[in-house]
């Protein structure tokens, strides 16, 4: 029996929206994506895929982020409920808890909402969303103090799901020095090579924006703990990008041309010859050797001054950076348990709210040395 036309045209327009509404890669949405996905929920108001893309689409509006959208369709996905809904409760904790990545001017950053966020997603059979409770966690945004305890639990219990991009970083990490768990060399050398070689084959100009906030939270963590592997990896790019936006990995001609150029380079230059030092000192041996080559090519150009002020540098972060993750490992390695209260609200009820102290970085709230070490770890982490 012949089916009527319009229903014919129906089954094959739903089938339509729902490829168009459901493609990858999930960061965007056109106008046909954003159609496809509205006409979906109307039949199904249970797709968190169609949430979440509507919400991309109003982060990403022409005039700037739309966000009654992005609030309406990042909460109805939530409150679906299901292991799917864990990817809208990712992106608003990065939208929370970093609003200038997603040129948001109309709020102010809440990192205890954000966390709220993150402890929601983490909650759902969905691997990705317990490595991004972990980075929260490492780095202690929205808590009282970090707690590398639990992050390192939970980078650890989806061995069925091997972390990758830029969150297998941040358990080679925990891995190499045994911050928070069982120290693991072998493993750790394992993601190390997954996550590095991501970082360097996409160059960082091509990340997406919500792989981009935790790829700068994790090599914000490695800084301030002091990791040696990621300060070298990272020396180059995070001196230079924006010089040079394509290159993220030294070559001895690129640095030869800052020296010879009729700009004078040598502020950028030296901060990253002191980031090598720094790493190279904090053991890693690649720097070292690294380190050595870049002398030399520094003082066939007479900078003589350059090797001083960048060996000056490393010296004096040194110190101040194992003085931090001594006081970060006394306060996050023991049995307390990290903000507790944050984790038990509900995110709903105050991502709205006027921040009242919320947003404090753990520098401010355990021992002097913690603010003290701050603004050296901020100083060695910037451009």
């Amino acid at each position: 029996m012949l089916m009527p036309a319009q229903q014919i045209y129906g089954l094959h327009s739903d089938s339509i929206d729902l490829s168009v509404c459901h493609s990858k890669p999930y960061e965007s949405c056109d106008t046909r994506c954003a159609a496809g996905c509205e006409r979906i929920l109307m039949d199904n108001p249970a797709d968190s895929v169609a949430y979440y893309k509507l919400a991309v689409r109003a982060l990403n509006s022409p005039g700037g982020p739309f966000m009654p959208e992005v609030d309406t369709n990042l909460r109805m996905c939530s409150y679906v409920g299901n292991d799917e809904s864990a990817i809208c409760e990712i992106l608003y904790a990065a939208v929370t808890a970093y609003p200038d990545q997603f040129s948001i001017k109309s709020r102010p950053a809440n990192h205890e909402s954000a966390l709220a966020w993150a402890e929601q997603a983490g909650e759902r059979n969905y691997a990705e969303a317990k490595w991004v409770l972990a980075t929260f966690l490492a780095l202690g945004k929205g808590a009282e103090y970090p707690d590398l305890k639990r992050a390192y639990k939970l980078m650890d219990s989806t061995s069925d799901v091997r972390p990758e991009r830029e969150f297998a970083l941040l358990y080679a990490v925990l891995l190499d020095h045994g911050w928070g768990g069982t120290q693991n060399v072998l493993e750790a050398d394992y993601y190390s090579k997954v996550g590095y070689a991501w970082y360097k084959n996409i160059a960082r100009r091509s990340v997406s924006r919500l792989d981009n906030v935790f790829l700068a939270m994790i090599v914000r963590f490695g800084y301030i703990m002091g990791d040696a592997r990621i300060i070298h990896e990272t020396a180059w790019d995070l001196s230079v990008s924006r010089l040079l936006p394509e290159s993220v990995e030294y070559t001895p001609d690129e640095l030869e041309d800052l020296l010879d150029s009729d700009d004078d380079h040598s502020e950028i230059i030296t901060r990253f010859f002191g980031k090598e030092l720094l790493a190279a000192a904090l053991g890693s041996e690649d720097a070292e050797m690294k380190a050595k080559e870049i002398e030399e090519i520094i003082r066939k150009y007479d900078g003589g001054d350059i090797i001083v002020a960048a060996k000056e540098y490393a010296e004096e972060h040194e110190a101040k950076i194992k003085e931090t993750r001594q006081n970060i490992l006394k306060v996050s390695l023991t049995d307390r348990k990290s903000s507790a209260s944050a984790r038990r609200k509900s995110p709903g009820r105050h991502t709205g709210k006027k921040q009242q102290g919320f947003v404090r970085s753990f520098f401010n709230t355990t021992a002097n040395g913690f603010r003290r070490a701050g603004d050296a770890v901020k100083s060695v982490f910037s451009d």
